[in-house]
């Protein structure tokens, strides 16, 4: 294997003869570095020397960068069964890869908190393990060492705005003094489980009790927004604070992840929005309101400080208007995963497993176009816990040390 060198990229692995008589070596790399990945995936069965550069992790990184709107949406599935990441073409809905492991002892509790390249995958002891997107590899995470006596243990995951690193948020619910412990882990920038060598640290409790569920049946409670990690209030504890007590809107606690600190005081929902989801778009925290009678209202968080919200979005499902005794198993919005660039909306929806068929509820992902209100639906997903949009390159799928 002969080495070629790009003047921008460096020296890349190509044989010495694949290019001769055909085209100039740079200029190769830069055609191909313009394709979009799904056709470079097939390319890489056009000879051994294509397949070696377009696996080649300098090449992958730069194509990357000249392609940096590329989002995949990334799930997890199993439950009671060895976990499974589906990979989710965006506009389509449809599943273009399944990656499992059987190297990870069976699991009847796993979430979907997931940084960069990986997801995190909890396991019967409480322990979390980091899934790669690519290869199924799993990497331990240190135990954070919960105290006695704690009822769960969740955990968020979320990237710090000014460092790029990834952090673990794990909080351990006492019922019985009705308070949290929280310990925060970095993973640092890559997001792949290198925090191995690193340890817990504590952090403060909030100032009220959360609702952060380690297998949340609907995962509507928290997010992760612009390195702020937001959580519904615990609604139990509106009866123990009279300030808080309303039924005209939520309440929302906010964790920084680059201070480590908690908001002192929680952000007031939309005023009549009450039992909204939590979500994100376009780097601000979004409410969801269904009143499952009318349409889904999208409220973005303008200003925290004033708890300034704004209505932009109003998305009317083909359950709204129906009368509630026709809808056996009825239809659940999730939370709003991404804007297109076309200004469609990609949402994360659990439905029955065929119209009609008043089945158990499935995941999956409908585009909603504002403009005309039509619906596209992909790919109906079992089992699946978690669904979350990122950026990334189809192409590290088929590499050998995609973990690297």
């Amino acid at each position: 294997m002969a080495t070629g060198k790009h003047p921008r990229l460096g020296p890349l692995p190509v044989t010495g003869t694949s290019n001769d008589g055909v085209l100039p070596l740079d200029l190769l790399y830069d055609i191909l570095l313009r394709l979009p990945a799904k056709p470079l995936c097939r390319f890489r069965a056009v000879c051994t020397s294509w397949h070696s550069l377009l696996c080649h992790r300098d090449f992958i990184a730069a194509h990357r960068r000249c392609h940096s709107s590329q989002r995949i949406a990334v799930g997890i599935c199993g439950h009671g069964q060895l976990p499974c990441l589906v990979i989710l073409d965006m506009e389509s809905g449809r599943v273009v890869k399944r990656v499992s492991t059987s190297n990870y002892r069976r699991s009847h509790k796993m979430r979907a908190v997931i940084p960069h390249r990986a997801v995190g995958v909890l396991g019967m002891d409480m322990r979390l393990s980091l899934m790669d997107f690519a290869t199924g590899a799993i990497s331990l995470l240190p135990d954070h060492a919960p105290p006695r006596d704690y009822t769960t243990v969740s955990y968020t995951v979320g990237r710090a705005a000014p460092t790029g690193e990834y952090k673990v948020l794990a909080i351990a619910i006492i019922l019985k003094e009705r308070r949290h412990v929280c310990k925060i882990l970095t993973l640092g920038g890559g997001g792949n489980g290198d925090g191995g060598q690193r340890r817990w640290r504590g952090t403060g409790s909030p100032p009220c009790r959360v609702v952060s569920p380690p297998v949340p049946s609907y995962n509507r409670q928290t997010t992760v927004v612009e390195g702020v990690a937001y959580f519904l209030v615990f609604s139990s504890c509106l009866w123990y604070n009279p300030e808080l007590n309303t039924a005209e809107h939520d309440w929302i606690m906010a964790f920084s992840l680059d201070t480590e600190a908690w908001r002192p005081d929680p952000i007031q929902g939309p005023t009549g929005c009450f039992g909204i989801g939590l979500g994100g778009l376009d780097g601000h925290l979004v409410a969801c309101h269904d009143d499952r009678k009318t349409c889904v209202e999208l409220w973005y968080l303008v200003d925290p400080d004033q708890a300034l919200w704004s209505m932009l979005h109003q998305i009317v499902m083909p359950y709204h208007g129906l009368p509630t005794s026709s809808l056996r198993q009825p239809e659940h919005f999730e939370k709003p995963l991404a804007i297109m660039d076309d200004g469609r909306i990609l949402v994360w929806m659990r439905v029955p497993t065929a119209p009609g068929s008043g089945g158990i509820l499935v995941t999956v992902l409908r585009v909603y176009d504002p403009r005309t209100g039509d619906f596209t639906d992909g790919t109906r997903v079992t089992n699946c816990h978690d669904m979350g949009v990122h950026t990334w390159s189809m192409l590290y799928f088929g590499r050998g040390d995609a973990t690297k």
